[in-house]
């Protein structure tokens, strides 16, 4: 779950009638957002996020995407079993302690 913060500027007008009402609110809402990576090589990766949210409050419907994407490119290659073998945080003071003894 993410929260955004969003400002909104509404304006509503009837220039007929020369009535105008322009309304702004800033607030923060959830999002459900999504987070892919894909490693193409030892150097090179793609990644995408994007959230989404679609609301309806009063008769009025609006909705909010964001995304983002990129290539990446590492001067040091990534080895392919670094992931792996990469050790768990540790989760209590006396596996700190053992994590910290074997850390070169």
């Amino acid at each position: 779950m993410g929260i955004y913060f969003l400002q909104v500027d509404a304006i509503g007008q009837v220039p007929a009638q020369n009535q105008r009402q322009e309304v702004t609110a800033a607030t923060p809402f959830p999002a459900l957002p999504l987070d892919l990576t894909w490693r193409i090589s030892s150097r090179w990766a793609a990644t995408v996020r994007g959230a989404y949210l679609k609301a309806t409050l009063s008769g009025f419907r609006g909705w909010y995407a964001d995304s983002h994407e990129d290539i990446q490119y590492r001067w040091n290659p990534t080895s392919p079993s670094a992931w792996a073998t990469r050790p768990s945080a540790p989760r209590s003071p006396a596996e700190a302690a053992a994590f910290r003894a074997r850390s070169p």
